[in-house]
């Protein structure tokens, strides 16, 4: 199967539902296909393995992508359930503190807003599995997530906000 995501009535990406979804070609097929968390940054550090993307407050991400090149003004979009939350910090990339502003119960899933050092929030959706433990609001959280699940998109001329929008 093939679908075709429009908008504005022009073609903005066309491909099988996974490939739509894990290799979305702009900012609002990723807002549109499955809901993601999207961050604007400067590129700070690139190398063949991928590139640093600074935020605001102080805040850095790793990420896989090798688009662009320092300096550059791009969008970083993660995906709700590629975004771990633990109580204790884990080796690797992208470890950020955060506090846990929400908790609304989504079906199978629990989702998560967690307010960051930076001000800035973040969406995790974690599948309910037997007895794990629910967080609570006003838990200090540890906040992952893997270099290759960061999408970088250049950021857009008419802004984020108006990419993201579906009409």
């Amino acid at each position: 199967d093939r679908i075709v995501i429009l908008r504005e009535g022009r073609i903005e990406q066309i491909g099988s539902p996974q490939e739509i979804y894990t290799n979305p070609k702009s900012i609002f097929v990723m807002s549109f296909v499955g809901g993601a968390n999207f961050f604007d940054g400067v590129i700070s550090h690139v190398d063949r393995l991928g590139s640093t993307v600074d935020l605001r407050g102080g805040l850095r991400i790793q990420t896989r992508s090798t688009i662009g090149r320092i300096g550059d003004r791009v969008v970083i979009a993660i995906r709700r359930e590629n975004v771990h939350l633990r109580k204790s910090r884990m080796k690797g990339f992208n470890n950020l503190i955060g506090e846990i502003a929400d908790v609304m119960f989504v079906g199978g899933s629990i989702e998560y807003v967690v307010r960051l050092e930076n001000g800035m929030s973040i969406m995790s959706r974690i599948l309910l599995e037997g007895k794990g433990e629910i967080l609570k609001r006003g838990d200090v959280v540890i906040v992952s997530f893997h270099p290759e699940d960061c999408h970088v998109f250049p950021y857009p001329e008419r802004g984020l906000l108006k990419e993201i929008e579906a009409i």
